[in-house]
């Protein structure tokens, strides 16, 4: 396993005289003004406050995809205080369309996607193909999104949640699956659909099996067949809350 770790500042509000925070390569350097005292953190890459949302997404993001469509795991993970911009690298820019790939404002998540549907979508189009020519030998590939919350101890299934208000607003049903082991989807959700707020009342536990892999017992997973399916999945916490998450979080990727 290999982890990468990397800063990106965000701009300030005004100078900073004291030059409290600087970026040099890789490099930050953090000056206490009080004591004198400079600590200094390297990182894989920093971006500093110019840096583009292209730019962390190639370097971030990007590499992460490809990992995946080899068949291995992959994990960004985003880490700050409120208002740190983690939102921001991870959907983009506040008020723009989530959807919205081709803007500059779009953020590592909503690129992934888009790169995963260019990827796999000549794939399964040419097993398409070749099922309908009774050659049935290539590989589809298939998306599952689970979502959750991690908020004072405790893990609501945000998929399941968007399942019942799907239901409940639209008239329409979210193809939802579990896991019996922390592995691939492969048996229908059992639970039935009820309220969403019901849902978000509900704490899942973390399970660990005997190889010592954890995962999250009877989480939702959504599949992703089409666009509306997308827009579901990739909705930012402060809007999946909506349906009756209570509090403040971060999102996690």
């Amino acid at each position: 396993m290999r982890l990468n770790t990397y800063v990106r500042l965000r701009p300030v509000s005004g100078a900073d005289p004291n030059g409290v925070v600087q970026l040099e390569h890789r490099v930050l350097y953090i000056r206490d003004p009080a004591r004198g005292h400079t600590s200094e953190y390297c990182f894989d890459q920093a971006f500093d406050h110019a840096s583009s949302q292209t730019d962390v997404y190639t370097e971030v993001g990007a590499p992460l995809v490809d990992h995946v469509l080899r068949g291995y795991n992959a994990c960004c993970f985003a880490f700050g205080q409120t208002g740190s911009g983690k939102t921001h690298s991870l959907y983009g820019r506040e008020g723009s369309a989530v959807l919205a790939v081709d803007s500059v404002d779009a953020g590592i998540i909503p690129r992934a996607c888009d790169q995963l549907w260019r990827t796999i979508g000549p794939i399964n189009k040419k097993a398409d193909n070749a099922l309908y020519n009774n050659n049935s030998s290539l590989l589809r590939m298939r998306v599952f999104v689970s979502c959750a919350e991690v908020y004072l101890e405790q893990i609501r299934d945000l998929g399941a949640a968007a399942q019942a208000h799907v239901k409940a607003n639209q008239g329409g049903n979210l193809p939802a699956f579990a896991s019996a082991d922390g592995g691939a989807p492969t048996r229908a959700a059992v639970t039935p659909l009820r309220d969403a707020a019901d849902y978000v009342r509900t704490s899942l536990d973390v399970v660990e099996d005997a190889s010592g892999s954890t995962f999250i017992k009877d989480i939702t997973y959504v599949e992703v067949r089409s666009g509306p399916v997308a827009a579901v999945s990739q909705v930012p916490p402060s809007d999946a809350r909506a349906v009756g998450v209570p509090g403040p979080t971060s999102p996690q990727p």
